[in-house]
Parts: structure tokens; C-alpha cells; sequence
């Protein structure tokens, strides 16, 4: 009797639990919301400089010329994953015209690698294709689907060998002028990065919690979950 509640408490705590989730969701995405509006981001380096340039004019020293920000990509590899989550969001996108994808796709799998010393990703075989295919226009450029193309501005010069040298060094770095809208769209990537590493490292200690508890279960009240009790498969995540 006692290993029959126990299971009911058990499915019912679990139940619960991810339904209690739902109302953080509301209060997240209204602060996300402000937080990531341009104006808002903007202040937040514009502030940093301003305190600087105060404090200088205090201490009646010249201002620092280090960094106003430092923003950490912590895992190479997060980098991929975060470049298959928008090259995804972008396909479905269908105002967006063909050849503005392939140049979001240039951007996103060769010119951020290259910018931060990572390994590139890969265009699709036709866009490979495609793009070792295109001819040079009368003023040297070469064009793909008839627009010209933007490689060799925003393309780093790094060979493999080269980028993985640097990859090494911890004084190498790429100095790239921006405008807002870079700037932007940078600091927002990079946010991108570091909430998906965080999901990440969240998901492993489930997955070991999960592990452990379905471990004591099975070795102390003699239960056994199905494969569908999963917070994944409840959560809708995965098919059963």
C-alpha cells in the first residue's frame, strides 16, 4: 500500500511542480523584454563610459583605455549551438528574401567564428556550391543570385592554421569598429551564448539528478518509471 501512494504522491508532485513553472514565465518575459531593447542596452555601455570619463575628471587623471565591458564566451561550442538556433528562426521567417538569409548565414557561420577565433560553421552543400560558383563582376566582386557579395568586407583574413594559432593566445584579438546596430546585435548574441550554456549545464545536472533519483527509487521502493514519465516528454519537449 505504502509503494502505491508513494508512486501517486510521486507522479502528482511531479505534475505539479512543472505547472508551478508556468506563472515564472510571465514576470521573465516582460523583464527580458525590457532588458533587451536597444535603447536599454546602449545606456548600459553609454553609463560605463560616462562613469569613467566622471571618475577620470575626479581623480584629474587621463581616462582608462581598457575595455568598458568584458563579455565571455566560456564554450566554443555554444557557439554552434547558438548558430543553429537562429540560422532555424531565420528559415521560417518568410519575409525575409532569399539572399538576406544566405548573407545571415555567411555572418553567422563564418563571419562570428572567424571574429572570435572559433572553428567555422558549414553552408549547405548547394550554398557551398553556389558560392565557390559565383563570378567576378566588372569591378572585381563576385556576386551570388545576382547581388553582390559582402565576403571580403566581412570576412576575417585568418587561415585555419592561423585561426587556431591564435585560438592559443591570449593577447591575440580582432578590433572591429561597429555602429549601434552591431553593437547591438553583438551584445545580444552574446547573451544568446551564455543563458544556452547556462540551459546547458541546468540540463546535465538534471539529467544526473534524474538519474540518481530514479536510481533510489528503482533500489529502494521498488519502482520503476516508464520512459514517458521524463520531464522532457511532460514538458512537451520530446515525443514519447
Amino acid at each position: 500500500a505504502q509503494r502505491g501512494f508513494n508512486k501517486i504522491w510521486r507522479e502528482q508532485n511531479e505534475k505539479y511542480y512543472l505547472k508551478s513553472l508556468d506563472h515564472q514565465g510571465i514576470n521573465f518575459k516582460q523583464n527580458d523584454t525590457k532588458v533587451f531593447r536597444s535603447k536599454m542596452l546602449l545606456n548600459e555601455i553609454e553609463t560605463l563610459y560616462d562613469e569613467r570619463q566622471e571618475q577620470a575628471s575626479e581623480d584629474n587623471a587621463a581616462p582608462p583605455s581598457g575595455p568598458h565591458m568584458n563579455l565571455m564566451y566560456e564554450d566554443s561550442q555554444i557557439l554552434e549551438d547558438a548558430a543553429a538556433l537562429i540560422i532555424h528562426h531565420v528559415k521560417r521567417q518568410s519575409g525575409i528574401h532569399k539572399d538576406d538569409k544566405y548573407k545571415i548565414k555567411q555572418i553567422i557561420y563564418h563571419f562570428i567564428p572567424d571574429m572570435l577565433f572559433a572553428r567555422r560553421g558549414e553552408l549547405s552543400d548547394v550554398e557551398e556550391e553556389e558560392e565557390e560558383e559565383t563570378e567576378p563582376d566588372e569591378d572585381g566582386t563576385k556576386k551570388h543570385n545576382g547581388t553582390t557579395s559582402t565576403k571580403s568586407k566581412l570576412l576575417f583574413s585568418h587561415t585555419a592554421a592561423t585561426q587556431q594559432k591564435l585560438s592559443n593566445c591570449d593577447d591575440a584579438y580582432n578590433l572591429f569598429y561597429v555602429n549601434n546596430n552591431w553593437y547591438i546585435f553583438l551584445r545580444l548574441h552574446q547573451i544568446l551564448c551564455s543563458r544556452l550554456l547556462r540551459i546547458y549545464a541546468q540540463a546535465e545536472k538534471q539529467i544526473e539528478e534524474d538519474a540518481r533519483e530514479r536510481e533510489w527509487e528503482r533500489n529502494v521502493l521498488g519502482l520503476k518509471r516508464e520512459k514517458n514519465d521524463s520531464p522532457a516528454i511532460q514538458l512537451r519537449l520530446k515525443e514519447p
